[in-house]
């Protein structure tokens, strides 16, 4: 994936802050207190200027890429393998594991940063299967793939526990190889991917009615007690291998097809394979393109970046009506590729430049002293640390525009970094 050239990169300021297992401030030893501080960037003018440096757990400068200008910390670490984010209109973050825990991060004592134990993190609920994804919270509604279609939970920041939900839609086909169900909601329905049985399909009757596709489900249409059935779903696009991620972007529904493309091609091809591609989604319409990233990158999340005062004092204002993509990188591939989150460009219809290279910006990966290095990458400090670092989920806080980043690393190289998994808040130096 070829970056472009504009905007240019430059320094940045982190400070190397002691870490420890868990993130929990209410252990010895967990301090937010910066040490030592390792660079730092002059803000104003005059004799009004100030030296800030990147806050309580920054990442180590010379292990991270961010931004000219930003500053990334660790809010959480060891929380297990988390995937989709999305936020509650009051600040509470809620993340979802693999294993289908829905976790609730709550900075109660506003420090920046979410203890491991009630109540700053708590186990809000479970779907109850073993392949959680995403979620997505419509009108104090939440909603998240189950094991066989779609739960919803009623959220209310003083809930404290969801209690068992309620199925929404059953009946979304559970095994093969591609089992996640990513869920979308917008304009009074549920938009909801069903993937393919196998990286090569058998083609079996009703192949293009029952997986590889997205349906959507009028929500009014739906009883509590009487769950939607998936074969009632109205077939918005077809074809679709592995959807990962649904959104609403500026001027439609948007969808990401980590394709992988196929295997058993008759000789080795995982190196040459085509892009990831983000598509469109429109009735009766099959992948129309609108965006692409390098094969194997393995985008998992998109969250488009709304135009509001909050983005341009927490992050850039040219990022308005853009996306950001988190990339989770594949372990097949000769030369590792992605492991990080990077901004794309759409305009007022939704479409991003028609250029051969994708264009794209670097927000959050690898690299040393403000230069990015695509592919695997990790970080240590004391006990704490993630190897490699996996970015899955992607939100912006309604409350001060930061962006969160979420990693499923769940083990690696260090045994001493076993089940990690961590969240990341990157934002302007000082905010």
């Amino acid at each position: 994936m070829s970056a472009s050239a504009e905007p240019p990169r430059a320094l940045f300021c982190a400070a190397l802050a002691t870490l420890a297992p868990g993130c929990d401030k209410s252990k010895p030893g967990a301090t937010t207190i910066e040490s030592p501080r390792t660079r730092s960037a002059e803000v104003g003018d005059g004799d009004g200027a100030r030296d800030v440096a990147c806050g309580p757990r920054g990442l180590p400068p010379d292990r991270h890429f961010v931004a000219e200008g930003l500053c990334a910390r660790v809010v959480a670490t060891q929380q297990g393998r988390l995937r989709g984010l999305t936020f509650a209109p009051n600040g509470d973050l809620l993340a979802v594991t693999v294993d289908g825990e829905i976790k609730r991060y709550r900075d109660v004592d506003r420090d920046g940063l979410f203890a491991s134990r009630p109540p700053e993190t708590i186990v809000w609920a479970t779907t109850g299967a073993d392949n959680g994804h995403d979620c997505v919270l419509d009108d104090e509604q939440l909603y998240c793939g189950s094991r066989s279609g779609v739960k919803r939970w009623r959220y209310a920041p003083h809930l404290d526990r969801g209690g068992p939900g309620e199925d929404v839609v059953v009946g979304v086909p559970e095994g093969g190889r591609h089992r996640k169900h990513p869920v979308g909601s917008w304009e009074g329905f549920l938009y909801v991917a069903g993937g393919s049985a196998s990286t090569v399909d058998p083609l079996p009757a009703g192949h293009d009615t029952r997986r590889a596709v997205v349906k959507r489900f009028a929500l009014d249409k739906y009883t509590p007690g009487r769950p939607l059935q998936w074969r009632d779903g109205e077939i918005v696009t077809r074809g679709i291998r592995n959807a990962t991620a649904l959104a609403r972007g500026p001027a439609g529904g948007v969808a990401i097809d980590a394709r992988g493309d196929v295997d058993r091609a008759g000789e080795d091809v995982h190196d040459d394979v085509a892009g990831e591609a983000i598509v469109s989604l429109e009735k009766g319409r099959v992948d129309r393109p609108l965006s692409s990233a390098e094969a194997r990158s393995s985008p998992l999340a998109i969250a488009f970046v709304p135009r509001a005062p909050r983005i341009a004092d927490a992050l850039f204002s040219r990022w308005q009506g853009g996306a950001f993509v988190a990339l989770h990188g594949s372990w097949d591939r000769g030369a590792s590729t992605g492991h990080e989150v990077v901004w794309l460009s759409f305009d007022a219809e939704g479409k991003s430049a028609d250029v051969t290279e994708l264009p794209h910006e670097v927000v959050f990966g690898g690299g040393k002293f403000g230069a990015p290095h695509d592919g695997a990458w990790s970080w240590k400090v004391g006990d704490a640390g993630e190897d490699p670092v996996r970015p899955a989920g992607v939100a912006i806080s309604p409350v001060d525009g930061a962006l969160y980043v979420s990693s499923d690393n769940a083990g690696g190289s260090s045994p001493t970094l076993e089940a990690s998994g961590s969240l990341y808040r990157i934002a302007r130096l000082g905010r």
